[in-house]
């Protein structure tokens, strides 16, 4: 049986741990909008590309990057990020 993506950001067993790359398709957009979470924190995305962040030229400090908060996990799936 495959997990769901709410079963796989809950249970923290993450290929990058402690990072989990996530995306999302907006409407109208050609591009999905890239993002990635961070364990022990399920409710918030981190919106900015991860590998981008992780071997990008310039250094962004995680505590500048912007984020969206969700009050679930399953808010944040109803908004469209899925695991990537």
């Amino acid at each position: 049986m495959e997990k769901s993506d709410r079963d796989f950001i809950l249970e923290g067993k993450y290929p990058y741990f402690p990072f989990l790359p996530v995306k999302r398709n907006k409407e109208g957009e050609h591009l999905p909008e890239f993002g990635f979470m961070v364990y022990g924190a399920p409710n918030k995305v981190y919106l900015m590309n991860f590998w981008g962040w992780v071997l990008g030229k310039e250094k962004v400090e995680m505590k500048d990057i912007p984020t969206a908060r969700y009050d679930t996990v399953d808010e944040l799936l109803a908004d469209g990020w899925v695991v990537d």
